[in-house]
């Protein structure tokens, strides 16, 4: 980002009128140099109340006959141009300068249009640009790039009240119920759970693959989404690169008499489809998509191995393949596939609903970018901010972006806040 001291100096010559005709930008910017010199540090601020404040002070000083200054109407004319140009710069007008806060509130009272501009602000910063040139534009067509953006989680938007927690935020331990609507008298599991501000910080901070090939043929390849829950079982694939399967009993289906799903009927009351799909459809090469929910990704792998049958494996799980972990994290789902993630445990993805061009970065090793990622908390002074925030209050803080720390749930030692991460709050003035 360019400094004040240039951005006023252009910004002087592009308004051209100055209030004083026989004066140029060139004198302008003598004076607010010899106010520099005299100890007045005018170009270091740019909130536009703290330059009021100074300005006040430099009236005080002069009146008092405190100050060396020779005080003018051409002085005056100055700070009221460079207070001017901290409000356009404020409000993004100043050509060059596409530097957002990462941390910002739009307060006002009701209707004055707060969360109609977080569409403009969000824009400009995942597209790098000023707000004048967002908001220029037509807005149907901003928000409809918005709404993309939203899709592939780049934007994330959520509203406070007063019983949201630390536990929706950042991170909690949560009951999983496998089917919502579902009769069926299952235990429900509980189970650790990611919020949406630490699923955003884990997007933001982008991600690197291994390169395992050149090119991918769909045509070839099928692509599984597979649940690997509880926890420990999750945990246990990642460590030993395999997939389990835990229905189909505790039977082997090794042998070369099980080819149809009628074959499997005989042998197994539990769900013989899932451990026929297990075996029979899924192939070397293929890849497998692991939720964390319906809407995030917990893992990538390709299918390296066929059907194993272990009865001494050290979770109570049976039926196993040979997997190479390609990725490891969180993905917004909405990137990969159209579709939200849903029961059974294993299911073959609808090719017209991948975004393959998106997998071919998981197979063929492409670096995602680093880009900006923008939270909009509507309502943010509803909810109760230690609660929520916890111990990361600290560090959303723009110096203190990348600093680690440990979390009490997951106990991620490794968690930090990236500098790419920009949070919008909006404010409604009459709740204050």
């Amino acid at each position: 980002m360019a400094d004040n001291k240039e951005l006023f100096k252009k910004w002087m010559e592009n308004k051209g009128n100055l209030a004083r005709p026989n004066k140029t930008a060139k004198d302008y910017m003598s004076c607010l140099k010899y106010l520099q010199s005299s100890g007045y540090d005018i170009f270091n601020i740019s909130d536009v109340d703290d330059f009021r404040a100074i300005k006040n002070v430099i009236y005080s000083d002069y009146k008092k006959g405190s100050s060396k200054l020779q005080y003018s109407d051409v002085y005056k004319s100055v700070l009221n141009n460079y207070e001017e140009f901290l409000k356009d710069k404020k409000l993004g007008k100043i050509a060059g300068d596409m530097k957002f806060p990462l941390n910002q509130i739009l307060y006002g009272p009701p209707g004055t249009g707060k969360t109609y501009n977080t569409v403009i602000y969000a824009v400009a910063i995942c597209e790098n640009k000023t707000l004048a040139e967002v908001a220029s534009e037509d807005y149907n067509d901003v928000l409809a790039r918005f709404n993309e953006m939203r899709d592939k989680g780049q934007i994330e938007f959520v509203t406070f009240h007063q019983s949201y927690a630390y536990e929706e935020f950042i991170e909690g331990i949560k009951p999983h119920i496998p089917e919502w609507y579902s009769t069926e008298p299952e235990d429900v599991k509980y189970v650790g759970q990611d919020g949406i501000f630490k699923r955003l910080c884990q997007r933001a901070k982008g991600y690197k693959i291994e390169k395992h090939q050149t090119e991918v043929d769909f045509s070839k390849v099928k692509v599984f989404k597979m649940s690997l829950v509880p926890n420990s079982v999750y945990e246990y694939c990642l460590e030993k690169d395999v997939i389990a399967m835990g229905w189909g009993g505790d039977y082997d289906y090794s042998g070369s008499e099980f080819k149809k799903k009628e074959d499997f009927d005989k042998y197994t009351n539990e769900k013989a489809g899932q451990i026929f799909r297990f075996k029979m459809c899924m192939n070397k090469g293929d890849l497998v998509i692991v939720p964390n929910d319906s809407d995030n990704i917990a893992a990538v792998g390709l299918i390296t191995g066929d059907y194993e049958y272990n009865r001494d494996a050290d979770i109570d799980y049976h039926h196993f393949r040979g997997v190479k972990w390609i990725y490891k994290g969180n993905l917004p789902r909405q990137g990969i596939y159209e579709s939200k993630f849903v029961p059974p445990t294993l299911y073959e993805l609808y090719q017209d609903k991948l975004n393959k061009d998106e997998l071919k970065k998981f197979i063929c090793g492409t670096q995602e970018d680093k880009k900006n990622y923008v939270l909009i908390i509507d309502e943010i002074n509803r909810g109760n901010i230690s609660k929520i925030f916890g111990e990361l209050i600290t560090l959303i803080e723009e110096d203190k972006r990348g600093w680690k720390v440990r979390l009490p749930y997951s106990l991620d030692a490794d968690f930090y806040v990236p500098d790419n991460l920009y949070i919008i709050g909006t404010m409604n003035t009459a709740d204050r």
